[in-house]
């Protein structure tokens, strides 16, 4: 089951790999998303959230995932052999240039508006380790 270091490691590479990036590939396999095209927006920025994965893109929208007991995001470069599981098990696919994020067992995936964000993560309260975290 991941923890917080896990999901925070995989927050970590999706932002290294997709952030300051053009989306090339765009692939949400959940039928309420199915049809969604995210290609041509620039990814803002990849960031944790308690155990909650906020993929921010352009045009203010936000790519929520959360990978519960055995989800995972792998990273590729072009080219490579992907080796997350069976195809079948593929819930996102966000490729720029350079890498390909592939989202494997994905329970939880939405897209929503970066300012509905709290809909899906404010119960969790304020982020301790956020940059906006203010003590007082």
């Amino acid at each position: 089951m991941p923890e917080g270091d896990t999901v925070w490691q995989a927050t970590r590479r999706l932002h290294n790999a997709l952030a300051g990036h053009v989306l090339t590939v765009s692939d949400l396999r959940v039928p309420k998303y199915a049809l969604t095209d995210l290609t041509g927006r620039k990814v803002l920025s990849v960031i944790p959230r308690g155990k909650h994965l906020l993929t921010r893109v352009e045009g203010g929208l936000t790519l929520h995932s959360h990978l519960r007991m055995d989800g995972s995001w792998k990273i590729y470069a072009p080219g490579e052999r992907w080796r997350g599981g069976p195809a079948h098990q593929i819930r996102a696919i966000l490729g720029t240039e350079e890498r390909t994020a592939v989202g494997y067992r994905l329970p939880v995936l939405e897209l929503l508006h970066t300012a509905d964000e709290d809909r899906a993560v404010g119960h969790l309260g304020p982020d301790l380790l956020g940059p906006d975290w203010d003590p007082d």
